[in-house]
C-alpha cells in the first residue's frame, strides 16, 4: 500500500499509469532503496492489445528534479526534455497481451525545508536579539523576533500537518510547498530587518541569513 494518490494518467500505447507516492519506512521498493523523504514515481505499462504491442511511454518529471535529486531510476531512462526544460522518464517495452511492466523512479523530497534550517533561522535570530536587547533598538528587536518567532512555528506546524507520515496525498504535500516558501520569503525579509537593525548598531553579522542588499544604481 502506498500513502499517495494518482496525479497523472494518461495513454500512450496502451494505458499508462503513473502516480506519486511517499516512499513509507518499512515499505522498500527495491534492497537498494529504503529511505525516508523520498518519492516514488510509479510508471506502469499495460498492453491491452489482442497482440504482442511494444509500449512506450515518455512522462516529465516535476519542476527542480534533476539528476542529482534522482535516487533510483527504477530501470527507467532519464533524459531532459528541452522543450519544456524538465527531466523525463522514460519506458519501452513490447508486451504480450493482458501484460505489464512497472517501473519506479525514486526521487529525493524536495518539497520540504530541513527542520535544522529552520533552526539555524531561530538560533541566528535569537543571538541577534540578544545583542540589540542592550541597545535602543532593543523593543523593535524584540517585536521582530516575535515575528519571526511566529514565522517558523507556522512553517514547522504547515510542514508536520502535510507530511505524508500526517496522511496527506503527495500532491497536498507538494501544494503545501508552494505556501511555505511563501512564509519563508517573510521570514527571511523579517531576519534582514533585524540583521540591519545589527548593523546600524555597530554589531557585526559575520554570517547574513536575510535577504541581500539591493544593488545601487550607477
Amino acid at each position: 500500500m502506498y500513502t499517495g494518490a494518482d496525479i497523472v494518467r494518461g495513454r500512450s500505447a496502451g494505458v499508462v499509469a503513473c502516480l506519486f507516492a511517499l516512499l513509507c519506512a518499512g515499505l522498500p521498493l527495491a534492497p537498494s532503496v529504503h529511505a525516508e523523504g523520498s518519492l516514488v514515481y510509479v510508471i506502469r505499462l499495460i498492453n491491452p492489445a489482442g497482440t504482442d504491442s511494444t509500449v512506450r511511454v515518455s512522462m516529465p518529471l516535476p519542476k527542480g528534479i534533476g539528476t542529482n535529486e534522482i535516487i533510483d531510476a527504477g530501470g527507467a531512462t532519464i533524459r531532459y526534455d528541452a522543450g519544456t526544460a524538465l527531466y523525463c522518464a522514460q519506458a519501452e517495452e513490447r508486451l504480450s497481451h493482458g501484460a505489464n511492466k512497472e517501473y519506479r523512479v525514486v526521487v529525493k523530497d524536495i518539497w520540504i525545508v530541513p527542520q535544522e534550517d529552520l533552526e539555524k533561522i531561530r538560533q541566528h535570530a535569537a543571538g541577534l536579539a540578544e545583542q540589540l536587547g542592550q541597545t535602543e533598538r532593543k523593543e523593535e528587536a524584540a517585536s521582530i523576533k516575535r515575528q519571526i518567532d511566529d514565522g517558523l512555528e507556522r512553517i514547522e506546524s504547515r510542514q508536520k500537518a502535510f507530511s505524508v507520515r500526517a496522511g496527506a496525498t503527495a500532491v497536498a504535500h507538494m501544494d503545501s510547498y508552494r505556501k511555505t516558501m511563501e512564509l519563508m520569503g517573510v521570514l527571511i525579509a523579517d531576519v534582514g530587518a533585524l540583521e540591519t537593525q545589527a548593523t546600524g548598531q555597530g554589531i557585526e553579522v559575520p554570517q547574513k541569513l536575510g535577504p541581500p542588499p539591493p544593488r545601487r544604481k550607477r
